[in-house]
């Protein structure tokens, strides 16, 4: 595994077949161009992504823009921004917004790791990955 520190709000995690952003703080006005950039960086490297919100605080409409805009990206490249760990109040604000069902959540990094293997083999091997991934909310 691979680091690059991007600063102590984010940082960037090449692993074995995708990228792994970690996020801390609040996604917002101030913050949102850099989490774009170290998404775009990382997809740049990676089809696919994984955004560790464990740490992350409130997303407003231009972070959540921000991960759909990461999401498009991926999707475009056959890839998928998969989303590790959000709170409560995230997956609300999704189902409010109804991106529950376009973004694939799971509860936990190591979760969103074994479906991105997944979806990865499926996509090497001709096979349809799932509509809804294990663990999605």
């Amino acid at each position: 595994m691979t680091v690059v520190p991007a600063d102590d709000r984010v940082s960037l995690h090449h692993l074995h077949g995708a990228a792994l952003v970690q996020v801390v703080g609040d996604v917002d006005l101030d913050t949102a161009s850099r989490v774009r950039e170290v998404l775009e960086t990382a997809l740049g490297a990676h089809p696919r992504v994984i955004v560790d919100l464990a740490r992350a605080g409130t997303f407003d409409s231009i972070g959540l823009s921000t991960l759909l805009a990461a999401l498009r990206t991926a999707r475009r490249r056959d890839g998928d921004l998969l989303l590790a760990a959000p709170s409560r109040l995230l997956l609300d604000v999704l189902q409010a917004s109804r991106l529950d069902s376009v973004f694939a959540t799971f509860g936990t990094v190591p979760q969103a790791m074994t479906a991105a293997r997944v979806t990865a083999y499926a996509g090497r091997n001709g096979m349809p990955a799932s509509g809804k991934h294990p663990g999605s909310g």
